[in-house]
């Protein structure tokens, strides 16, 4: 079984407004030494679609950050492509979406939080290709209601109790190695995702086009 939790939250250092997201994963789904996360082929595809859906919540609600701002095209550039142009985000049609909740030290609207599972077509992943992160003991975080990282998970059913809690906020340069994990796995399926749902272009000459991307950002 692969499974985890996800949260979009604020959390920022430099700025109180920018939503990060975060994914919570139960011990049982990593190695004795931690370092090995047993997730599904779809469990990265829903991941990635995160990715792009927070960039496009950080447009809409702070008019910062979004899938054309530089930061996030370099972080495609380093995967070998151009971002889409057009992305809509998917979350709520891939059914990623359990509620709402105000998360994370800064104060605002509420925002999403989800779980995804999903038994078939597992990868190993490395977890420090994902640092850094953090290890959350589920009963440590109950006795401090008021700072508690799981709490909009505990009502459900999937939520496991006693456990530990593989914690990562997953980043624009991690989409490479993600990328590149699932690659190793199907190329030509993930060819077809990056193209058909993320909406992302392969160029012969990616500097030319990150130019002219540069030229259109500005």
């Amino acid at each position: 079984m692969s499974k985890y939790f996800w949260k979009f939250v604020r959390n920022g250092n430099q700025s109180r407004k920018y939503i990060s997201l975060i994914i919570d994963v139960p011990i049982s789904l990593t190695d004795k030494d931690r370092r090995v996360w047993r997730v599904s082929y779809t469990g990265l595809q829903m991941l990635m679609i995160l990715l792009h859906d927070v960039e496009v919540l950080n447009e809409e609600l702070n008019e910062t950050g979004g899938i054309q701002k530089q930061a996030f095209v370099d972080a495609v550039g380093e995967a070998g492509y151009l971002p889409s142009t057009s992305y809509k985000p998917l979350r709520y049609s891939n059914y990623l979406v359990l509620g709402q909740e105000q998360l994370g030290r800064h104060k605002g609207s509420p925002l999403d939080y989800g779980y995804y599972e999903n038994d078939k077509d597992i990868i190993e992943i490395d977890v420090r290709s994902f640092f850094p992160v953090r290890w959350l003991y589920e009963e440590g975080e109950a006795k401090f209601p008021e700072k508690d990282n799981l709490k909009p998970y505990r009502e459900y059913d999937e939520f496991e109790k006693g456990v530990i809690y593989f914690d990562f906020m997953p980043l624009h340069r991690h989409m490479s190695v993600i990328v590149d994990y699932m690659k190793k796995y199907n190329e030509h399926i993930t060819e077809e995702f990056l193209d058909k749902i993320l909406g992302w272009t392969q160029s012969r000459d990616i500097l030319a086009d990150f130019k002219t991307m540069t030229e259109v950002n500005k």
